[in-house]
């Protein structure tokens, strides 16, 4: 009886070795790569926030005050096209203001601090030194610089993947070549996730020190989109 069991266990320990030899096999071709990909764009909106600041005796006073400046700021700024919605001036602080008497050697107080922000977006890059002069001009006391960003937002990081992917499979190209092999099948392609905000090339720059006389001329640069995939793929 042992004969007869005899083969069809040499059999079986054959068909294990065919599988353990396959499976082998198939790990050495698979390859794994990471694409990487960007696209660079013109900013075309750029986003304000201007401060008012006033300090008087009373916080009824100064919150009048300031209230009229940002009123005259909306209504300079309002020539100008504006992002619809984004103009905000909702933001509102108060504080005691207090300076250093040297004679009696402590804090005296000389006021209320009222401050008020003014936040809006424009759609054109073109009009950022002339809204900058308008701000300067009409009262703000203190302006931010813009913040630079991108409309389509969504379709530039769709780009910046496409890139990447196919960054992605001309490594793996490349790689099977290199090996004598050809790319078989693309298991999966998957997004490597992570916080990677859009980064900007070339900073705003502002060449006229005088905003009363004429707007400053601004030099920007772009803004540049990133994306990283992981292409697991075979090959034979």
């Amino acid at each position: 009886m042992n004969q007869h069991l005899e083969p069809r266990f040499k059999g079986a320990a054959l068909l294990g070795l065919l599988c353990i030899a396959s499976m082998t096999v198939n790990a050495e071709n698979r390859f794994e790569v990471t694409g990487k990909g960007f696209i660079d764009v013109a900013p075309d909106e750029a986003t304000f926030q201007a401060t008012v600041t006033q300090v008087t005796e009373n916080v009824k006073d100064a919150q009048s005050a300031v209230n009229n400046v940002i009123a005259n700021l909306e209504q300079a700024i309002s020539q100008y096209d504006l992002k619809k919605g984004s103009v905000d001036s909702s933001a509102l602080s108060f504080n005691p203001q207090y300076e250093w008497d040297p004679s009696s050697k402590k804090q005296v107080f000389v006021g209320y601090r009222v401050s008020q922000n003014l936040t809006f977006t424009s759609k054109s890059v073109a009009d950022v030194g002339s809204i900058v002069q308008s701000l300067a001009v009409f009262g703000a006391t203190q302006i931010n610089p813009p913040i630079f960003g991108y409309s389509q937002e969504e379709q530039a990081t769709a780009d910046a993947m496409r890139n990447a992917v196919k960054h992605g499979l001309g490594k793996l190209e490349l790689m099977a070549s290199a090996a004598d092999m050809s790319v078989d099948k693309v298991e999966s392609i998957t997004e490597i996730t992570g916080h990677s905000p859009p980064s900007i090339h070339g900073v705003a720059r502002f060449e006229s020190a005088d905003y009363s006389d004429a707007p400053p001329s601004v030099s920007v640069g772009t803004i540049r989109y990133s994306s990283k995939v992981q292409i697991v793929a075979t090959a034979y």
